[in-house]
């Protein structure tokens, strides 16, 4: 192919653009698998490479669903599902950011990543809802409010005190109880701030649900309703 051709007359494969991006970023975002099986087994080629070009293939730009090329980089080439400098971004973070939903779907529904990349907060302190939140990519935000509520003690928790009655209250009302510390690593991704961003943005879609599982709201009436009579707002 050209890009062969190229490399062979001469042409530097490493050399990055005015944006910092390589041949090797472009194939990616572009969903041109032979041309990145062709670049990433070039002499020269490093790990941090192999990283950004996965991001790439979710990042701005790049095709809606990139995942044959993902998958190779991941599994053929050793790339990482985090970027190791930059802002620490890994593959959930950068695919919420550009609504990435199908590729998002595919991910989390591979051993290519593992549940716990959900926790991961980049250099701004977002995780991957926090961005899908953020900008409003409600798809996104909806479903990864669900697989962190699958991957919590969330559902545990809800039946372990699905028997206790607060004070004064009918032994057959439901109340919701604050969990007992420390708070479940997952649950804690729903954090004031991602409430916060949620409701300045009057996002009504996804703040019921931010809501419905936030850990250091337990005891409040949703969605932001007024405190129970007695109960301190």
């Amino acid at each position: 192919g050209l890009v062969r051709r190229l490399v062979e007359m001469g042409a530097d494969a490493s050399e990055r653009d005015g944006m910092g991006r390589s041949a090797l970023d472009h194939a990616a975002s572009a969903g041109c698998l032979p041309h990145v099986i062709y670049l990433s087994t070039r002499p020269g080629v490093t790990q941090e490479g192999l990283d950004r070009a996965v991001l790439s293939a979710l990042g701005d730009g790049a095709r809606s669903d990139n995942m044959d090329v993902i998958r190779y980089l991941l599994q053929e080439r050793g790339a990482s599902v985090v970027q190791t400098d930059g802002d620490r971004d890994n593959v959930l973070t950068v695919a919420s950011r550009h609504n990435r939903f199908a590729s998002l779907q595919t991910l989390l529904s591979s051993p290519l990543c593992p549940p716990t990349l959900l926790l991961d907060r980049n250099d701004f302190g977002h995780t991957a809802l926090h961005e899908a939140v953020l900008r409003g990519h409600n798809d996104c935000a909806e479903y990864l409010v669900e697989m962190v509520r699958a991957s919590s003690n969330w559902d545990e928790m809800q039946r372990s005190i699905s028997k206790k009655v607060a004070p004064g209250l009918d032994g057959t009302a439901k109340r919701r109880v604050s969990p007992v510390s420390p708070i479940d690593p997952f649950l804690q991704t729903l954090d004031p701030f991602l409430v916060a961003a949620a409701a300045s943005s009057n996002n009504t879609d996804i703040l019921p649900k931010v809501l419905k599982y936030n850990p250091f709201l337990a005891n409040c009436v949703f969605p932001l309703g007024r405190p129970r009579r007695g109960q301190r707002g």
